[in-house]
């Protein structure tokens, strides 16, 4: 099945990677290891290979180079999108790869410099291109808006789309497979994932 973007508006975000407060430097010098939380679910920034439990990706390559120019090892740490700040300040990893900045998230947490830009747009089936061709077109009682647990996108689609359905997944099931499925009718997530769906799901 075929999947399509609807790109007739797109709110554009700031990443950053997220850390927990200066003090955290010494430990990563002390210990020699960089601690880096990461999900592994996130195409292409993040993505773990099940069969090799390695993991590639933008953000692993970001981290890969931080750690070496640290002069320390690097430990990728699994983690979900609903624990990915809870994962810092209980001290399981130093900091993740890039997440998107709220204010909820830098009261518990400080984050660097932003390093890239994305937007966020809905994807829904081919076929139903037309019939979506507006963000507005989806906030409708009819309409069932997927998006993952505990990422931004979530909280897009219950403040953008308050009269469809919201259709709430938790990893590792993915919110496009919703759609692929006919469980929902579109899905919010990042231009850089949107990319590569449609190029993998355009048959």
């Amino acid at each position: 099945m075929k999947l399509a973007k609807v790109i007739a508006a797109a709110m554009v975000m700031a990443v950053s990677s997220v850390q927990v407060h200066a003090g955290a430097l010494q430990d990563i010098l002390s210990s020699g290891t960089l601690k880096v939380g990461t999900t592994g679910d996130w195409n292409p920034m993040t993505m773990k290979d099940s069969a090799t439990n390695s993991y590639t990706g933008f953000d692993i390559d970001v981290m890969t180079q931080l750690a070496a120019d640290l002069g320390v090892e690097l430990e990728l740490v699994p983690t979900e999108w609903k624990t990915l700040v809870a994962g810092i300040t209980a001290g399981k990893y130093h900091m993740t790869g890039s997440a998107s900045i709220s204010p909820a998230r830098a009261k518990a947490t400080g984050y660097s410099d932003s390093y890239f830009s994305l937007a966020t747009v809905p994807l829904t089936l081919k076929s139903n291109a037309d019939k979506y061709k507006d963000w507005e077109d989806l906030n409708n009682a009819d309409v069932r808006v997927a998006a993952t647990l505990g990422t931004t996108q979530e909280k897009q689609v219950k403040q953008y789309f308050p009269n469809a359905k919201h259709v709430i997944v938790e990893a590792p099931a993915q919110p496009f497979q919703q759609v692929l499925s006919g469980r929902a009718d579109a899905h919010i997530t990042s231009n850089v994932e949107a990319n590569k769906l449609v190029a993998i799901h355009s048959d």
